[in-house]
C-alpha cells in the first residue's frame, strides 16, 4: 500500500534526485516535474516514477500536473541554474531569470497548490539568505536570525521565504521552507564549491589527489542522502510544521576534510590553499527540526567520506 503521492518539482536536480529515491524507498508514489536536464540523474528509476515535463513559471503546466497527479504532498527543489556553473553563479549571470524561477516560481507553485487543495508544500531554501558570518556575531544562528543576503541567489531565496510566509499568513497554507547548508555526495554535477569536493574525492579514487581552495573558517556541510531524508521526514511529519527550519549534517573545515581523507588514503597528495575573498556563512543551529520533526542526520564527516568513496569506487556499502 502506498504511503502517499508526492509531486517533486526540480526532481532532476542534485538533491531532488536523491529525494525521489528517498520517497520511493519509503513507499510513496512519486511524480517529477521540471525541464529535461543534460545529466539524467533519474534514468535508473524511470520506470517507477511519473515524469511530467514543464517549468515552475508556467502556471498552466503546474495546474495540469497537479490535476493529473493529485498529490498529498508537493516537495520542491526547483531553482534557476544556467548550465553547470552552479546556483550562485547562475544568479549573478541572470538575476531576472533567477527571480522568475526562485521567487515568482514558488509563488505560482503555491497558488496552484492552494487551488488544487494540496495539504502540504515543502520547499528548498538555503542558508545563503543569512549573508556573511561577520554579520552574525552570535553563532550558531537559528531560524530567527536576520536575513542579509550578499548574493543574487541569496536574495531570491530570501524573497521566496517572504512569498511562502505570505501564503501561510493570508491563506493558512501548510508551507515549510528547509534551509540547506553546502551539500556534497553522489550525483553532484555542477561546478563551484561543491564541485571542488567532487574533484578531490575522484582524485582519491584514481590516486592523483588534489588541492582544496577556500577560507579557514569552519562551515556546515551535509551529505546528500541526509538532505534528501530530511525532506522526506519533514513532508510526512503528522504534526504542524514551522515556516522555516535549518537542517545540517556536521561542522567542519577544508583542512578537516583533507585530514579525514588522508587517513583513508595514506600517501595521497592532498593540499589546502587558502583563498580569501569568498563569503563565509554563519554556522546554523538545527535544534528546531530535531524538536519538531525528530530529524537527525545519520552521516558524520567520517561516515560521509566512507560512503562517498565506496560509491565512487563502485563498492557496496
Amino acid at each position: 500500500m502506498s504511503a502517499g503521492t508526492v509531486l517533486i518539482p526540480g526532481a532532476r536536480g542534485y538533491v531532488g534526485a536523491h529525494a525521489v529515491r528517498a520517497f520511493l524507498r519509503a513507499g510513496w508514489k512519486v511524480a517529477v516535474f521540471g525541464p529535461a536536464m543534460q545529466e539524467d540523474l533519474l534514468a535508473d528509476v524511470a520506470g517507477r516514477i511519473t515524469d511530467i515535463e514543464g517549468s515552475i513559471d508556467d502556471e498552466a503546466a503546474l495546474a495540469a500536473a497537479l490535476a493529473k497527479v493529485r498529490p498529498d504532498r508537493v516537495v520542491s527543489f526547483a531553482a534557476f541554474s544556467e548550465g553547470n556553473i552552479g546556483l550562485a553563479r547562475s544568479g549573478e549571470a541572470d538575476a531576472g531569470r533567477a527571480f522568475a524561477i526562485n521567487a515568482m516560481g514558488l509563488h505560482k507553485l503555491l497558488e496552484q497548490c492552494r487551488q488544487a487543495g494540496v495539504r502540504r508544500v515543502v520547499w528548498a531554501s538555503s542558508t545563503v539568505v543569512l549573508g556573511p558570518a561577520a554579520l552574525h556575531p552570535d553563532q550558531p544562528v537559528d531560524e530567527r536570525a536576520e536575513r542579509r543576503p550578499h548574493t543574487v541567489y541569496g536574495l531570491t531565496k530570501a524573497a521566496a521565504e517572504q512569498v511562502a510566509q505570505y501564503h501561510r499568513d493570508r491563506f493558512g497554507m501548510d508551507v515549510a521552507g528547509v534551509r540547506l547548508p553546502l551539500i556534497f555526495g553522489p550525483g553532484c554535477w555542477y561546478a563551484g564549491v561543491a564541485g571542488q569536493l567532487v574533484a578531490i574525492f575522484r582524485g582519491a579514487i584514481d590516486g592523483t589527489g588534489g588541492t582544496l581552495r577556500g577560507g579557514t573558517a569552519a562551515f556546515d556541510l551535509m551529505y546528500v542522502e541526509d538532505a534528501a531524508r530530511a525532506f522526506l521526514e519533514i513532508a510526512r511529519h503528522p504534526g504542524p510544521l514551522p515556516a522555516l527550519c535549518h537542517v545540517n549534517g556536521f561542522t567542519t573545515t577544508w583542512r578537516g576534510i583533507l585530514e579525514e581523507l588522508g587517513r583513508r588514503r595514506p600517501g595521497l597528495p592532498l593540499a589546502f590553499e587558502e583563498q580569501p575573498g569568498g563569503i563565509d556563512y554563519p554556522l546554523i543551529a538545527s535544534g528546531l527540526v530535531e524538536r519538531e520533526v525528530g530529524f537527525r542526520p545519520a552521516f558524520t564527516l567520517p561516515a560521509s567520506i566512507d560512503a562517498y568513496l565506496k560509491f565512487l569506487a563502485g563498492e557496496p556499502r
